[in-house]
């Protein structure tokens, strides 16, 4: 009972901390983070497919509403 009740509050006691450790955007970032945001929209109404590709960074990872996983640039141009 002692050993669930340590565990109980060590998990409290990291999750803490994660949420408290969590960094907050400065003016300059919210920027950059709406601009990209702003280039992403437009790139995908337009319809230009390799300018919303080259926001990713070329190793990222995409999961798709289905589950299935695009890895890097090259994957994520063709991911359904």
């Amino acid at each position: 009972m002692r050993f669930r009740a340590a565990l109980l509050s060590a998990c409290v006691l990291l999750s803490l901390t994660a949420i408290q450790g969590t960094a907050q955007c400065g003016p300059e970032m919210e920027k950059q983070i709406a601009d990209v945001r702003s280039s992403w929209v437009t790139g995908w109404n337009d319809g230009q497919l390799g300018k919303v590709v080259d926001l990713y960074h070329r190793d990222a990872d995409v999961l798709a509403a289905d589950g299935s996983r695009a890895h890097g640039q090259d994957e994520i141009r063709v991911s359904p």
